[in-house]
Parts: C-alpha cells; sequence; structure tokens
C-alpha cells in the first residue's frame, strides 16, 4: 500500500523538530500544521507514530496495521540516518523560493520604476504573488486531503509562467 503523504510529512516534520529540539515535543505543532486545526489530545502522542495514528484517525484513514508501522519506522529510519541532507535539501529549497520571488519582485518595481508603467509587469507581478500562495496552499492540502494528483503540478505551472513571465517581461521593459 505504502505510506500516506501526510504521514510523510508528519515523521519530516518530526525529524525536523527534535534535531532543533531534542526534548521538546513538537505534537502540537505537526498536528496543526498537518490538519489545520488548534490540536485537542486527551493524552499528547510522545512519538511520531502515535502522533500519525491520531492525525490518520482525525483525518478519516483507516487505523495503522502492523506492517503500516512497520513502514513508517522504517521511512523515519532512512530519513533519519540522511537527515543532515534532508534538512539541508529542506532549507535550501524554501530559501531558494523566497530568493527567486524577491528578486522578481524587485526586478518588476525598477522595471515600473525605471521603464514606466506598465501594465503587463503589474499583472505578473499581482500574479506571481497570487499564484505562489495558490501553489503552497494546494501543496498543503494535496499532502492532507484526498483529491486529484493533477491540482499541485498545475498550480506549480502557472505560478511558474506567471515568475518568468515577471521576470522577462520586467527585463525587456527595463531594456527599452
Amino acid at each position: 500500500m505504502g505510506i500516506h503523504e501526510s504521514y510523510k510529512r508528519i515523521l519530516q516534520l518530526w525529524i525536523i523538530a527534535k534535531d532543533k529540539d531534542k526534548d521538546g515535543n513538537p505534537s502540537h505543532f505537526i498536528y496543526q500544521q498537518i490538519t489545520g486545526e488548534v490540536p485537542d489530545f486527551e493524552t499528547e502522542p510522545q512519538n511520531a507514530i502515535e502522533l500519525c495514528e491520531v492525525v490518520g484517525e482525525k483525518l478519516g484513514y483507516e487505523k495503522l496495521s502492523e506492517q503500516d508501522e512497520i513502514d513508517i519506522s522504517t521511512y523515519a529510519a532512512l530519513l533519519y540516518k540522511d537527515k543532515d541532507k534532508f534538512i539541508k535539501r529542506a532549507v535550501f529549497q524554501a530559501y531558494f523560493k523566497k530568493i527567486i520571488n524577491w528578486i522578481a519582485y524587485v526586478l518588476g518595481i525598477l522595471s515600473l520604476v525605471i521603464g514606466g508603467l506598465n501594465w503587463w509587469i503589474i499583472g505578473f507581478i499581482v500574479g506571481t504573488f497570487w499564484s505562489n500562495g495558490a501553489a503552497n496552499l494546494a501543496a498543503k492540502k494535496q499532502r492532507t486531503e484526498p483529491g486529484p494528483k493533477w491540482v499541485m503540478p498545475f498550480h506549480i505551472i502557472i505560478y511558474l509562467i506567471a515568475l518568468v513571465g515577471l521576470i522577462v517581461f520586467s527585463v525587456i521593459n527595463l531594456l527599452n
């Protein structure tokens, strides 16, 4: 069957949180990130598998079987084995996306100031901002809710088109 994407995300967040605070319990934070709701635990989960069970129950998934728990533990062990590489890659991806966005926004604003008013650039600035938020929301929903698999890639494609359009039109406006 494989591990559900929500469970993979729980394990990823658990490893990142435990790397930062070895004695803390990240259950509340992770539960809220995955479900979008504030947790109301009777007893707080003490490990990632217990949290997977609680989140799975909340999201309406089947109860974890022994094989599911073994698969989750194996996945967690693989993540933990390469945790430094995994954490560096996650941080790099987050910063890279933010840096590219800000470069595009600054380039667009400079283009408007130096090259003059251009409605295409204004549209691409708004479109990039909007599609970035939509892509982030689609990615979060795809991790937590069942649904068609084409939604997230579709939003990412729209975001990339808006981002590239913003950069290209800004450069063209600056050169004119």
